[in-house]
């Protein structure tokens, strides 16, 4: 039987949304020792950072509610790589997972219903002068290859910009990683990665999750932008 895999994908909110944002969540997730990490949240000094975070987080109750699963009494906590999970008052781990990504014009937040981790990362298109000089220095033999001999300097960007949020997704999926460990033409056998991009847009998105009882795809919510993952 194949866990339940949710994933949701919104336009980022403005500095302007960081009130209602902060009210939705602390209604969503009510119990008093989630504050810390709400605060937490809000300390950057920029205002569009606060606003993606608290928006990513905001995508989480109604892909708990999806599950049917109360917050009531969870609690966001991170670990000691700073990965943020759920857990029970006692402090005993909860038989879920969540992951969340942002960018400056998206969020995106994924939840895994079962025992094991998800990783999701959301890319906005890196331009050919920035990817160019770095497909060569970080990209593996294999990627290369796969990439071929193409001169298109748009291909190439698009290429290095599919490679690198697999490698993202990968790296949050395993909770302690580091992105350029990964050779995303031998990906690990204990995962299964999808990526794809938003159907209006270049925007990567790539979500993994451990191979046993995966699901065929994540599950979109009904008010999440269109993935199409190839």
């Amino acid at each position: 039987m194949a866990y339940p895999l949710f994933l949701t994908v919104r336009k980022a909110p403005s500095p302007e949304d960081i009130p209602t944002l902060r009210e939705h969540l602390e209604k969503s997730f009510p119990h008093k020792d989630n504050l810390p990490y709400l605060n937490a949240l809000c300390g950057s000094p920029l205002p569009r950072v606060t606003a993606q975070r608290l928006g990513a987080l905001s995508l989480l109750p109604a892909l708990l509610s999806e599950a049917g699963i109360s917050t009531e009494s969870l609690l966001l906590q991170r670990d000691g790589h700073a990965r943020p999970h759920f857990s029970h008052e006692d402090g005993s781990p909860v038989d879920l997972d969540f992951n969340l990504s942002h960018t400056d014009t998206h969020v995106a937040a994924a939840l895994l219903v079962g025992d094991g981790r998800v990783g999701v990362d959301i890319e906005e298109p890196i331009p050919p002068v920035r990817a160019l000089p770095l497909i060569h220095r970080y990209c593996t033999e294999g990627e290369l290859t796969l990439l071929g001999a193409t001169a298109n300097d748009g291909l190439v960007a698009d290429f290095f910009t599919a490679t690198w949020v697999k490698r993202e997704a990968l790296a949050k999926q395993e909770g302690r990683g580091m992105p350029l460990r990964y050779d995303t033409t031998k990906l690990p056998s204990r995962i299964t990665l999808w990526s794809g991009c938003l159907s209006d847009t270049h925007t990567r998105i790539a979500i993994c999750a451990p191979r046993r009882n995966a699901p065929a795809s994540p599950v979109c919510l009904s008010d999440s932008l269109p993935v199409q993952f190839a």
